[in-house]
């Protein structure tokens, strides 16, 4: 099986398939509620994949001699990836932390979705250390670092919103390998859970 091929439903509105590669939106079953550790984590590798295919494409681009996509003439080539493709990765980091202190019990989902940890990605990798994460996932020590230097940017929104003004970005390869490290590392967790 293809390493981006999913294995299980993801959510609606996502678009899968590579870019360039006629991606399709994919429904949802209601077994797979979106605040169930197994749903959040079905998200957080879409979220993972989506980013991925486009750090291909950003790779191809910028090997051209062309500053615009053969794909799309709206898409500029830029070094380094763009916001999104960091976003990408950062929103799938965000869902497998999450799927993970769902499954441990250690917050409530009111508590999840509180300020404090919505989007804080650095505060929810401190708990899920704290509740035994690492026995579960290979993740670096410079990972775990560059998720913390990331973190203020992603739950600011300056992922997603354009601003005036510089920004610094950990390199995108540990970002890339930190949410693999996490979505590979939660997965065979996931399939232990009663009643999931």
């Amino acid at each position: 099986m293809p390493a981006h091929e999913l294995q299980v439903p993801v959510s609606v509105g996502l678009v899968t398939g590579g870019l360039g590669q006629g991606g399709s939106y994919v429904g949802m079953s209601n077994d797979w509620r979106e605040d169930s550790p197994r749903g959040l984590l079905t998200d957080a590798q879409s979220f993972q994949l989506v980013a991925e295919d486009a750090l291909c494409a950003h790779t191809k681009r910028a090997a051209e001699d062309s500053p615009f996509s053969e794909d799309s003439p709206y898409i500029l080539k830029c070094d380094p990836p763009s916001l999104a493709i960091y976003y990408n990765f950062c929103h799938g980091i965000e869902l497998a932390l999450k799927a993970y202190i769902r499954q441990q019990n250690v917050l409530r989902l009111s508590k999840l979705r509180s300020r404090k940890f919505g989007h804080n990605i650095s505060h929810l990798l401190d708990v899920a250390i704290e509740h035994g994460l690492c026995d579960e996932c290979s993740l670096t020590e410079t990972q775990i670092e560059h998720i913390h230097a990331i973190s203020d940017s992603y739950s600011g929104k300056g992922l997603e919103y354009f601003r005036l003004g510089s920004i610094h970005l950990p390199p995108i390869v540990v970002i890339r390998d930190a949410t693999r490290a996490l979505v590979e590392g939660i997965r065979p967790m996931k399939l232990r859970l009663a009643g999931e």
